[in-house]
């Protein structure tokens, strides 16, 4: 199935629980959903943001969609919003100074965690819409917090909700306690900008996908690589594990090239990789459905 429709660069998608919509967001300063029986549109519910749409994420029980932006180019233009999707309510979330690159919502679905470009990762809850913690990642002179020397370009919760880990252009992986804010573990090893993260379903080990053409996978236990990294595709923009752990997706491909898209799934237990074709550009995001199949 192929959706169409946007003109400009596609940077997230999420599929509703029922893996029978989609949502995405993209520079042309929307979010869109889309009905995957149909292969088309839900025109009514388009959202129009005033920022180029990075991020976008629905809760585990559908009642909130989340989005999250900017423009590199302006400053202070972070855009963070919060839709309860019954009601029709939304609201913005104020506190990042620059561009929001990764959203998560964690599994309970109480609190949202963002990573943004001012080089810090926030809490908030869901239901008021205020910071519950804000972790400053970069050190100044008024801070020895040990933290990220760059832009959080993922992050992800880990399954307890207590631990969040946060990936970098700083090529680290980082992970925090969420009732301290304290960092317990990092994982370093790739050789350049970390841009995706995914963990497997018992919450051990994590798979990130880098710009140095691999993915990883790590013991998050030891903060260590469990195998030496496999080759993912040129520049792992986007990675996912199936909520079974059966399959590991990495998409991605360079910067401009046409029929440079590459999309990779592994069958985790018996080590096969087959290419899925189709995509004419490089693969900037994907995600697994609920059911476990299709990627998207």
């Amino acid at each position: 199935m192929t959706l169409e429709g946007l003109r400009h660069f596609i940077g997230s998608i999420s599929y509703f629980p029922d893996g029978q919509r989609m949502i995405s967001g993209s520079d042309d300063k929307t979010t869109r959903q889309w009905d995957l029986k149909e292969g088309k549109e839900i025109e009514e519910v388009r959202d129009v943001c005033e920022e180029r749409v990075r991020a976008v994420a629905v809760s585990s029980d559908s009642r909130w969609i989340v989005t999250g932006g900017g423009n590199w180019d302006v400053l202070d233009s972070a855009e963070l919003k919060v839709c309860e999707v019954e009601m029709g309510t939304t609201k913005k979330l104020q506190g990042h100074s620059d561009v929001i690159n990764c959203i998560d919502i964690s599994a309970d679905n109480m609190q949202l965690a963002s990573g943004s470009d001012d080089r810090t990762a926030r809490i908030w809850n869901l239901e008021t819409g205020k910071l519950v913690a804000a972790k400053k990642t970069i050190l100044t002179p008024s801070m020895t917090l040990k933290g990220h020397g760059g832009y959080i370009e993922s992050m992800s919760y880990f399954p307890d909700g207590q631990r969040m880990i946060s990936g970098s252009n700083d090529k680290t992986a980082r992970q925090w306690d969420l009732k301290t804010g304290k960092e317990i573990e990092g994982a370093q090893g790739h050789g350049n900008w970390i841009q995706s993260m995914s963990y497997f379903p018992d919450g051990q080990r994590m798979i990130s996908g880098s710009d140095d053409k691999t993915a990883r996978q790590w013991d998050l236990k030891e903060g260590k690589e469990t195998e030496e990294g496999w080759d993912g595709c040129e520049n792992v923009w986007a990675v996912a594990v199936s909520r079974d752990g059966r399959w590991i997706v990495t998409g991605g491909g360079p910067d401009g090239y046409f029929n440079s898209g590459e999309l990779k799934v592994c069958e985790v237990e018996t080590g096969t990789v087959k290419k899925l074709q189709g995509h004419s550009r490089r693969i900037s995001c994907l995600d697994v459905s609920a059911l476990g199949w299709p990627p998207c």
